[in-house]
Order: C-alpha cells, then sequence, then structure tokens
C-alpha cells in the first residue's frame, strides 16, 4: 500500500514552500508514497473567527491514515496550531517532522541561519563599510526571525560593536508593517541606517519600494538585505542580497528524517542543511548577481503568465455569479455542478469543490449547529457526475478519497486542499 504524508502550512509562502515540496518529491521519486498538502491564509491582524474558520482545515484530515507528516513552519507560525498538529500526531502514532521551528521532543529539519547571517553581517561590514543597523523582524514567536536576530547580535558582540544595532522592529511578517516604519523613518527627518537586514525577502522589497517612494536610492543611499533568495526577489530591482536557505535540500532531508523515523530512529533527532549569503544588487554588489538573465526569463514567460492569471481571474468570477445568483441551497448546488460539469477545462477531471452538508442540515433543522472546530464525516461533491473518480462518503483519507492511484503506480500523487469558509463556519 502506497505511504501517505501529510503537509500542514500556509499558501502566504508559495515559492520557498514548492521548492521545499519538490525537494521531497524527488526524494521520494524512488518510493511509494503519496503527499497530501493542507494549505490555508490566516494573517496576524484577523480575527478570531477567521483564524478558526482558516486554520480548521487542519482538522480535516484523519491522521491515523497517514505514516507521517511535515509541518512547513516557515509558513505557519501559529504557535497553537503547530502544537496541536503535534499533538494530533502523536495521538495517531505518526512520525511528525517539524521545519523552521523547534519544539522538544518533536524531529527537527532546517537549515543554518545563524552562520549565514554572521557571513552577511561581515561582508556588509568589512565590503560596504556599513555599520547602523536596523533590523525588521517577523514574528517574536519565530524561530527562524529570532535565530537570524541573535546572530546579528552576536557578530556585533564578537567585534565590540553592540550599539550598532540601532532598533529591532517586529512586523509579524506584514509588509504594511515595513511601509509604516519606513515611512515614519523618512517623513520625521532622521536618520537612517546603513542597512535595513530583513527577516524576508518580502519585508525586504517592501523596504525598497517604501525608501524609493521618498526618493532614497537603495544600494546609494542605504543597503537593503533579505532572507529565502526568492526568484521574486532576484528580478525585483535591485535584486536582493539574501540568504539562501536551500529549501529543496531541506526537503529531501526532510524525507531522509522521516525514513529514519519509520525505522525505529528515536524522536527529536534533526537534520540541519548549510546555507549562504548571496550577495546582489541591494548590498552594492551587482556583479555577483545573475538578475539579468532571470528577469530575461521572466520576460519570455510574462505573456502566457498573464493570458492565464486572466483567465483565472475570469474563471473565479463566473463561479462567484453563479453562487450569487442562487436564491436557494439546491438551486446553488445544482446551478454550481452544471457549471464544474460543462466547462473543467481549467481546473482538470481531479478537481472538487466538496460540500459540508452540516450546512445545509442546518437549513432545515435550527437545532443543527454550524461547524466551527471540525468536518463532518460524509461529504458531498459538488460535481456528482465525477464521483467514480472520487468518493466523499469518509473524511478520512483513504486511496478512493483523492483520484485514484493504486499501489501498484510509480508516481507520487500531490493532492492540495484549501478551505472556503464563513468566518469560523466550515461551509466548503
Amino acid at each position: 500500500m502506497k505511504k501517505k504524508i501529510a503537509i500542514f502550512t500556509t499558501g502566504w509562502c508559495a515559492e520557498i514552500l514548492t521548492q521545499f515540496v519538490k525537494g521531497i518529491s524527488e526524494a521520494l521519486s524512488s518510493d511509494n508514497a503519496d503527499i497530501f498538502m493542507f494549505l490555508c491564509y490566516p494573517t496576524f491582524v484577523d480575527t478570531q473567527a477567521i483564524l478558526q474558520g482558516e486554520m480548521n482545515i487542519f482538522n480535516l484530515p484523519d491522521l491515523h491514515d497517514f505514516d507521517g507528516a511535515v509541518i512547513f513552519g516557515s509558513g505557519l507560525d501559529f504557535k497553537d496550531r503547530v502544537d496541536r498538529i503535534i499533538e494530533r500526531c502523536n495521538e495517531a502514532g505518526i512520525p511528525v517532522i517539524i521545519q523552521g521551528a523547534r519544539r522538544d521532543g518533536v524531529s527537527y529539519v532546517g537549515s543554518d541561519n545563524y552562520q549565514a547571517t554572521k557571513d552577511m553581517c561581515a561582508h556588509l561590514r568589512n565590503v560596504h563599510g556599513a555599520e547602523k543597523i536596523i533590523f525588521f523582524a517577523g514574528s517574536r514567536d519565530s524561530h527562524d526571525s529570532e535565530l537570524r536576530l541573535r546572530a546579528v547580535r552576536d557578530h556585533l558582540k564578537d567585534i565590540g560593536c553592540e550599539d550598532d544595532l540601532k532598533e529591532v522592529y517586529y512586523t509579524n511578517w506584514e509588509n504594511a508593517a515595513v511601509t509604516r516604519r519606513v515611512t515614519e523613518m523618512c517623513t520625521s527627518g532622521g536618520e537612517l541606517p546603513d542597512v535595513f537586514i530583513c527577516a524576508n525577502d518580502g519585508l525586504a522589497m517592501e523596504t525598497c519600494i517604501t525608501l524609493n517612494k521618498y526618493g532614497y536610492d537603495v544600494p546609494g543611499d542605504v543597503l537593503v538585505t533579505g532572507y529565502d533568495h526568492t526568484d521574486d526577489s532576484q528580478v525585483f530591482y535591485p535584486s536582493i542580497a539574501s540568504v539562501d536557505q536551500c529549501f529543496v535540500e531541506m526537503g529531501a532531508a526532510a524525507v531522509k528524517l522521516w525514513k529514519e523515523l519509520m525505522s525505529d530512529a528515536k524522536k527529536g533527532c534533526s537534520e540541519v542543511i548549510g546555507c549562504k549569503f548571496v550577495p546582489a544588487d541591494s548590498c552594492g554588489c551587482k556583479e555577483c548577481s545573475n538578475s539579468d538573465g532571470l528577469r530575461r526569463q521572466k520576460g519570455r514567460e510574462s505573456f502566457s503568465k498573464r493570458a492565464l492569471n486572466t483567465y483565472f481571474d475570469r474563471r473565479l468570477d463566473i463561479i462567484d455569479t453563479t453562487i450569487l445568483s442562487c436564491h436557494t441551497y439546491q438551486e446553488f448546488k445544482k446551478d454550481l455542478s452544471a457549471l464544474m460539469t460543462l466547462n473543467h477545462t481549467y481546473e482538470g477531471e481531479s478537481f472538487h469543490i466538496l460540500l459540508e452538508p452540516n450546512f445545509e442540515l442546518s437549513i432545515h433543522d435550527p437545532a443543527i449547529k454550524l461547524n466551527t472546530d471540525r468536518y463532518s464525516k460524509k461529504w458531498r461533491s459538488s460535481i456528482p457526475q465525477r464521483t467514480q473518480t472520487v468518493s466523499v462518503k469518509r473524511l478520512s483519507v483513504h486511496e478512493t478519497l483523492y483520484p485514484a492511484i493504486t499501489a501498484k503506480d510509480r508516481i507520487i500523487c500531490m493532492c492540495y486542499c484549501p478551505c472556503m469558509r464563513q468566518t469560523r463556519h466550515t461551509a466548503i
């Protein structure tokens, strides 16, 4: 029987998540295993009701049906939810691996942000003469962000320049927080630092954009660095000097760790991948960057991507219009089914919208309460004509819940499970 591995995270970090999953897939290429990804889009500024509705997707799988779980902590930074997933994995008796964060007694895979950060700090000072630093951190609970900050502090302590860290500003990974803080500095007439060290590339790019808005040049007036070395940050102008965390290699290391745990390795073991600082335009090292080549490649792809995005947006508009024009739940089911059956070229044969039956039942029986912390055990497909390939009778992940791939099939089946909901209530 094929092994099943669950991945829990958010979709905000799509590029590094894609790299990580690529590493997992390549490492599993000779194994009989499938990957199931449970995704949502929570933010730190959401209400508790919205957070509950979004992250309820993590309660979807029956983990007794899985052979392992991976928590991609670089995208999931909600401590209570991470702890709950670990608790459920332990209850199910399956190995669990956490990336980008540490928990006592839980196996860990990560990268050596610490040494790469010290290398970056040394480069900024020795090559570019950058001394005064402002650090744009992620969240206080983020293992990676705090480790990077500690490396900056330790580097300055090693050279006797601890006062050069002028400010640590926690953004909670929100680009808008960077915009606010940089705007305050630029409009107050205060002195800018020599370098903004940002806890990821997104924060770094937002820093550059806001500085440019107020007439400051990067790297002419101030340097900016980030983390993750994403393609977007290298196509961006100026390309972001960044720490490459080697997420593909990290994904492969997660599989290695999973196999060791399946062979009775001790819980809590870890795999740490070396990472490297990559200089680029934003620190003044133009000759070190391959940005021009990446920009040409993106230019070639821009037309097809724009056309694809246009069709995708149009398709979403049609689905929205279909749903909003319905007056009853029965009409909603009928019209949505007709739409998805008539034309599903974009979505393909393996795309399904599964309806939470509790919602329909609550319409007819006031005693039935809407689910807020779980999913029902039986689901209904909005596309009944295709239920021969997808079983919606059981919530637990059997080989028939998703497109049927038999144990002898050697390809890896990749299943994505995002949620649709109304505030805290599970609906679709």
